[in-house]
């Protein structure tokens, strides 16, 4: 969905995120839609709300801490997805999280933009499931507690091999480092899916 803050010189809207949701489930068949919130911040960056530097972006302001910091933006988006999922099956999948206070952030917005949205008299849904990313080392070791927390669980294998290995992926000098089959990735895998059990 940074696709949607990305290619413009301002934030989007709560409208333009229902307009472009919505429209996805034209080209659809009963199939379930996904949406993963603004993972804005580390290496993805929009003119209208420009991130300082930081020494190591990927270890910064991103994803659902990114959201956090700019409540505004993240509550139009949760806006957006809550109204066009009376189109079609949706869900929300929350990037970065850390922990299940991150989760619970998240239900707390969704429960305020509700509330919002029926004041307004606008249809939506607000039972959609909610998932986490699994991309982040802390996240696995807790990751019993996400279980019971969400609805689903997905693995962001890139970010969680990069962190989990210590190495930045795009530095060529590490990069033979990068190791699918590492066996600490094969064993971190077998973690998470016997927690999502």
């Amino acid at each position: 969905t940074e696709f949607v803050f990305v290619r413009r010189e301002t934030a989007p809207d709560e409208e333009l995120h229902y307009r472009t949701y919505a429209s996805i489930f034209d080209e659809l068949d009963d199939q379930i839609v996904t949406f993963r919130t603004l993972d804005i911040g580390g290496d993805k960056a929009f003119k209208a709300t420009p991130i300082s530097p930081e020494l190591n972006p990927a270890l910064g302001l991103r994803g659902i801490r990114y959201a956090m910091a700019n409540p505004e933006l993240f509550e139009a988006q949760i806006a957006g997805i809550l109204r066009a999922s009376v189109h079609g099956q949706a869900r929300i999948l929350v990037p970065m999280i850390s922990g299940i206070e991150e989760i619970q952030y998240t239900r707390e917005v969704i429960a305020k933009v509700s509330e919002r949205l029926q004041r307004e008299g606008k249809e939506f849904r607000a039972d959609i499931p909610l998932g986490s990313m699994i991309e982040v080392p802390s996240a696995v070791l807790v990751i019993d507690s996400l279980a019971q927390e969400c609805d689903f669980l997905s693995v962001g294998t890139n970010d969680l091999m990069q962190y989990l290995l210590a190495i930045d992926r795009i530095n060529q000098r590490v990069a033979y480092l990068y190791q699918p089959l590492h066996p600490a990735v094969i064993r971190t895998l077998k973690i998470i899916a016997d927690g999502a059990k």
